[in-house]
């Protein structure tokens, strides 16, 4: 797959006529080839500010170099020592206003899209089997805590229980 490394790969959606018939998701996200080659426009920053961005410190330069060689069990893994919720956050965090608002590629055309890599990696993991570490590896606990308490200050769960509404 050709990149241009200014410019994001597209994320494939359903077609507005579509849409507009059913509740799925609209966004599809990345098949692998896809999110190899945006993973491939990382300059895998050695300062990496996009980590500075990511209220829950994921190693994101890591991760991202994970899915560009095609290893989406340790890119999970590594997802994982940080958040305990990578399929949610890749989905609703403002990545724009964070990680991707921090990204130096973003400096000189569009930056890395990383919750869509993050989405595609929790939803690889998921289709595939591929469980995090296990409690007493790591500490879940502490961790959890953290990932629900940036879900309240995001207002998921006000967000969540307006679209039920509706």
């Amino acid at each position: 797959m050709e990149v241009d490394v200014l410019k994001r790969v597209p994320v494939r959606e359903q077609d507005p006529k579509v849409r507009a018939t059913n509740f799925e998701e609209v966004c599809y996200g990345y098949n692998k080839e896809e999110a190899m080659a945006e993973a491939s426009r990382c300059l895998n920053c050695k300062n990496a500010q996009c980590m500075k961005g990511c209220p829950v410190s994921i190693n994101i330069p890591a991760f991202v170099e994970q899915v560009k060689n095609g290893d989406f069990t340790k890119a999970y893994e590594i997802i994982s020592e940080s958040s305990a919720l990578p399929a949610v956050c890749g989905r609703v965090c403002p990545q724009e206003s964070q990680c991707e608002g921090k990204c130096i590629r973003g400096f000189k055309g569009d930056p890395v899209s990383i919750g869509k890599l993050e989405r595609f990696v929790a939803d690889t993991a998921r289709e595939n089997g591929i469980k995090p570490k296990t409690a007493a590896e790591k500490k879940t606990a502490k961790r959890l805590l953290l990932s629900v308490q940036v879900l309240l200050d995001l207002h998921v769960l006000e967000t969540l229980q307006s679209l039920a509404m509706m």
